[in-house]
């Protein structure tokens, strides 16, 4: 089944935003910071974000929709959980997110075809989800592989709140077709799976050029590489040919990780980092999976990194090179163990 747009608190962030207006600046900014750490560290559970402040979700959706009887406890206990946490939460701004989000907001004003290209782990996901919080209109479907048309029309259609209810199939993508407003945006994550080596008959992923060419809509499509490869020069690239030029905007990721992008990553666990502590965690992010405690950069952002402030927060330390081996360490092998 595919996988449509994240709801945690069942409204859309600009609501949020315009339900708190009348609130103290510094409580509308804890409000937000505590609704996007629900949305990325909890995977938008609601009954997560209730158990970490300790409120029943009724007092937590009335502090959010603008009324006040319990929003000075929940901004005490958002602050606390944050706390807590640490930095780890949200999305960290490196060279490329700040492509990918310029990729997507050029495709976005202009109603055109964007596509974002890279390696697992390199926070394709992780931006356009953040991006779709935060940008009206903008809605995003996650495609599981062997997707075929009508599941897609189908997460398409729930996303955008459009009904197509028992409604057959042609229908269906007749009604999604002609409903969808000209200002909807829409992301597709894992859009190489609605390519022809992954599904039987005809490739679900015309459908795209379909809404953009009908519905006039603007669409980004996430894909690994060997996705856009096969896309661009596999079996199918001839008929795909119309699709791929449509794609006027792209953000195509290095298969390298970049030491600016090291650094940012660092610089937002560690105020001043120091060389071995950027050295170290190169070193983790550039090794292959698996060899020598190598991992992809989403697990040196999620697992290492965070587990490092973790350790050096509660010994009072600066995060340093050390805490960062033993939290890698910890991943790899359980941690520490005896000498024979």
């Amino acid at each position: 089944m595919v996988t449509a747009a994240i709801k945690t608190l069942g409204i859309h962030r600009d609501a949020i935003v315009e339900a708190i207006a009348r609130y103290p600046a510094e409580q509308q900014k804890l409000l937000l910071d505590g609704w996007d750490f629900a949305e990325t560290a909890l995977g938008g559970s609601r009954d997560a974000f209730a158990d970490e402040l300790d409120y029943s979700w009724d007092s937590i959706y009335q502090a959010y929709t603008g009324r006040r009887e319990s929003v000075d406890g929940i901004c005490r206990a958002i602050e606390s959980m944050l706390a807590h946490h640490g930095p780890a939460a949200g999305l960290i701004e490196t060279v490329v997110t700040r492509n990918i989000r310029t990729q997507l907001d050029l495709a976005r004003r202009t109603r055109s075809m964007a596509v974002v290209v890279g390696d697992t782990g390199r926070s394709k996901t992780s931006t356009c989800e953040d991006y779709a919080r935060t940008h009206r209109n903008t809605i995003m479907v996650q495609v599981p592989s062997g997707c075929v048309r009508p599941a897609l029309v189908a997460a398409i259609a729930d996303a955008a709140d459009i009904p197509i209810g028992k409604m057959r199939e042609r229908a269906r993508e007749h009604k999604l077709l002609t409903t969808l407003s000209k200002s909807t945006f829409l992301i597709v994550d894992e859009a190489g799976y609605l390519l022809r080596s992954h599904n039987r008959g005809a490739s679900p992923i015309r459908l795209l050029q379909d809404l953009h060419d009908i519905a006039g809509i603007g669409i980004a499509c996430v894909m690994r590489t060997p996705h856009w490869r096969e896309l661009i020069s596999g079996p199918g690239a001839e008929e795909d040919e119309q699709l791929v030029g449509r794609m006027i905007y792209r953000c195509i990721i290095p298969d390298y990780v970049m030491t600016d992008e090291i650094r940012a990553i660092c610089e937002h666990f560690a105020e001043a980092p120091s060389k071995e502590l950027l050295e170290e965690a190169y070193a983790i992010a550039s090794a292959p999976v698996g060899d020598q405690g190598g991992a992809k950069l989403r697990t040196l952002i999620r697992d290492d990194l965070r587990k490092a402030k973790l350790f050096a927060d509660a010994n009072h330390e600066t995060l340093t090179v050390e805490h960062l081996r033993d939290a890698r360490d910890l991943r790899t092998s359980g941690g520490a163990w005896p000498k024979k």
